[in-house]
């Protein structure tokens, strides 16, 4: 799993692929200027109460603990998200989680959609229907 703490992290990545990255950045862009002055925003350090991740293929979704999501506290397929929205880039395609663990903590998951099978396809399923 790929976590992302500021804007300037994910523009440096290496291992994001380009049309995710940029939509990565136009995301933060958006929520963390509407929160902190405009210039800020790119080191702007938001770990304190958003996380951005990136699903990858040995990542065990009953224990994303580089994001805080145990057995211990709450795995993602017990949680309930704000929204789930499904994000065409070039030929990937993926699942954008939103979040909202406590009224100041959130998460933003990026899940390419290769990855979602089993279980986890049913709860996107479940989520966005709702």
């Amino acid at each position: 799993m790929q976590v992302f703490e500021s804007y300037e992290q994910i523009k440096k990545s290496d291992v994001l692929d380009s049309l995710l990255k940029s939509y990565m950045l136009d995301d933060v862009k958006k929520i963390i200027s509407s929160m902190v002055e405009v210039e800020n925003y790119k080191s702007y350090n938001f770990s304190h109460f958003c996380l951005y991740a990136v699903l990858e293929s040995n990542d065990n979704i009953e224990n994303l603990k580089e994001i805080g999501m145990t057995r211990e506290t709450i795995t993602l397929l017990e949680s309930i998200p704000e929204f789930i929205d499904t994000i065409v880039l070039g030929n990937n395609e993926y699942e954008r989680v939103v979040l909202v663990l406590s009224e100041d903590t959130g998460r933003v998951i990026y899940i390419p959609r290769v990855l979602v099978r089993y279980r986890l396809d049913i709860w996107v399923k479940k989520w966005k229907e709702v």
